[in-house]
């Protein structure tokens, strides 16, 4: 989407001649009139909802079109229900229009670059253009947003849009794009502190402001632990959902929150959000991630799984009532990294699997703190504690088979020759129950493939 922005406004309004330009003290009577009568169908002839208030017709003139001249008459009209707008309505052709607000924005930044004032909206009810943005935002904010300042940041002929920045009576700040007549677009606004989705940033609301703003909606779950000291937005999902930042005084606190509807839903902290929008930036990742690494040792040693983790990677949490989180370990014992699934004191027994049998037995995806060389190192020490010799050097995860204990199976190809099938007694942490040779296993629904 191309937006434009004042060149557009300003080509039209200086091809456009021969009325005068009035002033809200030197309003005609005569041209109220007939601008109170002509309104009604000038804005049905543009598509315009418009409950209206008031109505100019500032005057007659000619207008450029294909380089033609083309009489014209111009009209001003302020809006209950929304902006107030100036209409070119030329004969024979589409009539032109542009809010007050968006006038007011041109010559506002005509004057900034020390030019003379553009044309502007005159009748006393757009005196302050902005206020008429506070209709548009009545469903979008909660609370609603008393608009007490606004600008026009740009729009596009193609997809029949403008684009506009809002400050409320209570210093929040919005961004939101509005439909103009014939759009097939949707209405859509966000805060500022999202304004990026629109490639924009607003100007009206701090820096500071904004950070305020997502720490207040930050603070119903905030841990005791932070002292909110900085915050920033990370993205949008395409339900709504948005996700932030929040860093905290001791540097290693801080965490990602999502919400939704105006109340966070749920939080992250820094160690285990990596994946989420390019990860923390307010923390020191490595002081967060080493302290959630410690902790993640204690909870395998309670389990009754040796492992001093060295490094990890969370999936988050399972479906379903246990709600166990679902991690990879990498730990200094062992050359692999194992899937585990850590009960979080609501129900559910913890599990700890290979990379290989976690992605046949529970789906998961493939490991990717180690390689799959790492992990045939670990099978080759499993295979060596039944008394069994084998340097594997490839294995499968044999799917769907189980023997009537509940065993699970695995395949490995050795170096050595013969391969072998390694079985996984039904427990919750990984145990070998047993190997065997491929010539074992020969004319079961478990024979090698690999190797004979």
């Amino acid at each position: 989407m191309k937006l434009f922005r004042f060149g557009l406004i300003a080509a039209v309004l200086m091809a456009f001649t021969g009325y005068g330009v009035a002033s809200a003290a030197g309003l005609d009577a005569g041209q109220k009139t007939q601008g109170m009568k002509d309104a009604p169908a000038v804005l049905q002839s543009v598509g315009l909802t418009c409950d209206l208030s008031d109505a100019y017709f500032v005057g007659n003139g000619t207008s450029k079109v294909d380089g033609k001249d083309v009489a014209s008459k111009v009209y001003e009209v302020a809006c209950k229900n929304g902006p107030g707008y100036f209409i070119v309505s030329s004969a024979n052709q589409p009539a032109q229009f542009y809010t007050c607000l968006a006038l007011k924005t041109m010559s506002d930044q005509t004057v900034a670059k020390g030019g003379k004032p553009g044309q502007m909206c005159v009748l006393p009810e757009n005196a302050n253009p902005a206020t008429g943005l506070t209709p548009l935002l009545a469903t979008a904010s909660s609370p609603p947003c008393s608009v007490t300042s606004g600008r026009w940041i740009g729009g596009s002929a193609t997809d029949k849009i403008d684009i506009y920045e809002a400050r409320c009576s209570d210093n929040r700040g919005y961004v939101f794009l509005q439909p103009q007549p014939g759009s097939t677009k949707k209405f859509m606004a966000v805060t500022c502190a999202e304004a990026g989705l629109f490639g924009s940033k607003c100007a009206l609301t701090s820096d500071d402001e904004i950070k305020q703003q997502i720490m207040a909606l930050a603070k119903p779950s905030n841990p005791a632990a932070c002292q909110m000291t900085g915050a920033r937005w990370l993205l949008t999902t395409t339900d709504g959902s948005g996700y932030y930042e929040i860093g905290c005084a001791d540097g290693k606190s801080g965490y990602i929150f999502e919400a939704a509807g105006g109340a966070p839903k749920q939080v992250i902290p820094c160690a285990k959000a990596q994946n989420i929008g390019g990860g923390c930036t307010l923390t020191d990742a490595d002081v967060a991630q080493t302290a959630e690494a410690n902790i993640y040792t204690q909870q395998a040693k309670q389990i009754g799984y040796p492992c001093t983790v060295s490094k990890y990677q969370s999936l988050g949490f399972e479906n379903g009532a246990a709600k166990r989180e679902v991690v990879e370990l990498a730990c200094k014992e062992n050359a692999g990294s194992v899937w585990s699934l850590l009960p979080t004191g609501s129900g559910g027994d913890p599990t700890v699997m290979n990379c290989l049998r976690a992605v046949g037995a529970l789906g998961l995806p493939t490991c990717k703190l180690s390689k799959p060389a790492d992990t045939y190192a670990n099978l080759s020490a499993e295979i060596k504690s039944k008394g069994k010799t084998c340097t594997v050097t490839n294995a499968r995860y044999i799917t769907g088979v189980r023997s009537q204990s509940g065993e699970d199976f695995v395949e490995v190809a050795c170096s050595e020759g013969s391969g072998m099938i390694v079985a996984y007694a039904p427990k919750p942490i990984e145990t070998v129950a047993d190997v065997f040779t491929c010539k074992e296993a020969a004319g079961t629904n478990r024979a090698c493939t690999l190797s004979k």
